[in-house]
């Protein structure tokens, strides 16, 4: 106080002392019912190379809405990104741990960088067209055997667009063969036989199909992921993990510790955190279990894709859940004539698992969770290229801002439209400049359309409110989407139209 007076007492103490204490106890109220200082987590579902969508969402999440999670939950794929960010208890250090993650995903470009194949399994694949034309041999008429779309799959998984095509142009009827012919295809059947062998042991005694790619080694490097920096960052961290023995939900901690679904404490812990998230991505039969603490794991998705419950068990208020994959399994054309192995994998490993993500969505829905996810499927969980990467990287950034600032129905529907767009644009270009395609020189119609489709993309990237767009989108629809080759064409709907200013839509555009 000034001027040498003295303070106002209230009996022995002074207002001031009086006061501070109820100052004190109406700033931690206040503090308890401000939103932002509610304990926040983030919940990251599983999804394989899909995560593309979820490094976009976080990516606005970080930059627009300046998330501070407390707690950072994920299953597989979820599992490796929620271990990154947890590391550093800094918002701005997560940021910059996340676009090391999105540098490292961005750089792939075929599915075998995540899924490397197992000798056993490779020899299979290389003889399984051999082998199905000796089965077409002995094929009913009017039915297309499960060899025929075992191989559709396998070609359609790992990019090989020309095998891919002549399987799903397999006519329904069989057309009869030439006897020199029919000899010519068991000859080459009994030369294939050669490996049969080394299949057939692989088959009884491998325990997957595949060996993780070097881009988990990269995650997992020391530069990127240090498991003594993130035991002691102090973010409340879960991954989860299901056992084989047990067939019980388990999620590990931070420290390496084993819980419960309830997070109460296990026996046997604590166990090796690199082993914790490849056991979190051990898809079964893609990748092989993970011994821990005297039992066998395998990839949480079975039984928790979207583990936001734990992160309410932990004390969450807030819960944020960012799914990688849309709803509803793929649809097929027809199941007339299905083999009992056909109708069993299409129950249990698109439909049940499909069933079970949208259960535990309803639920963190129900508990008050913000969920973002796609609405249109960019690509599957084990298809990886660098234009659908960077497509659906786009799109999580937008479903991100769409969701979390309730844009209206036409402003969310546009971003659908822009996407699908773009995805049906990457699929053009790639039929015509792919490996097997006909290139600028038999495709003159395909580009004019081509240009048309990207000047309607044009149009409604103009039409976009601002902020709605994440940096750059201005010119998505200037060349081409990226490839995992390089078109040495110059675009040809920039000649007539680079020079149109944003207030010139074209009356294609507008028509569109």
């Amino acid at each position: 106080m000034t001027g040498g007076a003295k303070p106002f007492r209230l009996g022995a103490m002074t207002w001031q002392e009086r006061l501070e204490p109820l100052l004190g106890r109406a700033a931690r109220a206040l503090e308890r019912v401000r939103p932002d200082s509610q304990p926040l987590a983030i919940a990251l579902a599983g999804g394989g190379s899909r995560a593309s969508f979820q490094i976009g969402a976080l990516r606005y999440l970080y930059d627009h809405e300046g998330i501070s999670p407390d707690i950072i939950t994920g299953t597989s794929a979820g599992a490796i990104l929620a271990s990154v960010l947890a590391q550093h208890p800094d918002p701005a250090d997560q940021r910059a741990a996340l676009a090391k993650v999105e540098e490292i995903w961005s750089t792939m470009s075929s599915s075998s960088e995540m899924f490397e194949e197992l000798e056993w399994f490779a020899k299979l694949r290389t003889h399984l067209p051999t082998w199905m034309k000796v089965v077409a041999l002995r094929q009913e008429p009017h039915r297309r055997s499960l060899t025929q779309s075992i191989q559709a799959t396998f070609a359609e998984m790992f990019n090989r667009k020309d095998d891919a095509e002549a399987s799903s142009a397999t006519s329904a009827t069989v057309k009869a063969v030439s006897p020199l012919h029919s000899l010519t295809t068991l000859w080459e059947g009994a030369r294939a036989t050669t490996d049969l062998q080394e299949i057939l042991r692989g088959f009884g005694t491998e325990t997957s199909a595949f060996r993780p790619g070097r881009i988990v080694e990269r995650l997992l490097a020391p530069e990127v992921f240090d498991p003594a920096r993130l035991a002691a960052s102090g973010v409340n961290l879960r991954i989860s993990v299901v056992g084989l023995e047990s067939g019980a939900l388990r999620y590990v901690t931070g420290q390496g510790e084993l819980r419960d679904e309830t997070d109460a404490p296990l026996e046997g812990g604590p166990v090796g955190f690199v082993d914790a998230v490849t056991a979190s991505c051990a898809i079964p039969g893609v990748f092989p279990p993970v011994a821990m603490a005297g039992e066998h794991y395998v990839d949480g998705g079975m039984r928790a894709n979207l583990p936001a419950d734990i992160a309410f068990h932990l004390g969450a208020r807030r819960v944020i859940a960012i799914v990688s994959g849309a709803k509803g399994p793929s649809p097929v054309e027809s199941f007339h004539g299905g083999d009992l192995l056909e109708i069993v994998m299409r129950s249990s490993t698109a439909i049940m698992p499909d069933e079970l993500e949208n259960l535990q969505i309803r639920l963190a829905r129900a508990r008050g969770a913000t969920v973002i996810e796609p609405v249109i499927e960019v690509h599957d969980a084990l298809t990886v290229d660098p234009g659908l990467i960077a497509i659906a990287t786009d799109y999580g950034w937008m479903r991100a801002h769409d969701v979390t600032r309730s844009v209206s129905v036409a402003d969310a529907q546009r971003s659908h439209d822009i996407i699908d767009l773009r995805r049906h644009l990457w699929a053009i270009e790639d039929r015509l400049f792919g490996p097997s395609g006909p290139g600028v020189q038999g495709a003159s119609e395909d580009l004019a359309h081509l240009g048309e489709l990207k000047l309607h993309l044009r149009g409604l990237l103009e039409g976009a409110r601002p902020g709605h767009l994440p940096e750059g989108a201005e010119g998505w629809w200037r060349g081409w989407e990226q490839h995992p080759y390089t078109i040495e064409v110059d675009p040809p709907w920039m000649g007539s139209e680079a020079g149109r200013t944003p207030s010139e839509p074209a009356a294609r555009t507008r028509e569109a």
